[in-house]
């Protein structure tokens, strides 16, 4: 088990709706990096969006009781200009890239914060050689 763990909003959706195809897979990880008491990263551009998902797929007061949750287990990252700079240099670099601004953030996260990303986006975020993935199985 990674000593931290940058999550990105896939498997949190994941563990929210039981109707998702990973959602017992996503559950099992999560159970796994509580356990081994790993420090769970989720950057605030990743919270906003899982957030949104819960006000409009559940109901908002679920959103705003998982939000209080998610404040008081994880390390939420806010991101600041020189984050925001690495963002916009990366759309430049790469400008036929299909990624998001969010999906940038989550290569610089785990650049600077040194941790493993677990995603069920592998199609956009492969293209960094660099990041390390992690996965419950």
């Amino acid at each position: 088990m990674p000593p931290g763990l940058v999550i990105d909003a896939g498997p949190l959706i994941a563990i929210l709706d039981d109707r998702e195809v990973e959602h017992l897979q996503s559950v099992q990880g999560l159970d796994l990096l509580i356990s081994a008491r790993t420090r769970i990263v989720v950057p605030l551009p990743i919270v906003f969006e899982v957030v949104k998902w819960l006000t409009y797929e559940k109901r908002p007061e679920i959103a705003r009781a998982w939000l209080g949750q998610i404040q008081r287990g994880a390390v939420v990252l806010y991101p600041g200009p020189s984050e925001i700079d690495e963002v916009v240099a990366i759309l430049h670099m790469m400008p036929y890239w299909r990624g998001s601004m969010e999906d940038a953030l989550l290569a610089v996260t785990c650049r600077r914060e040194r941790l493993p990303l677990w995603t069920f986006n592998y199609r956009d975020l492969t293209v960094f050689k660099d990041l390390q993935f992690w996965s419950p199985g």
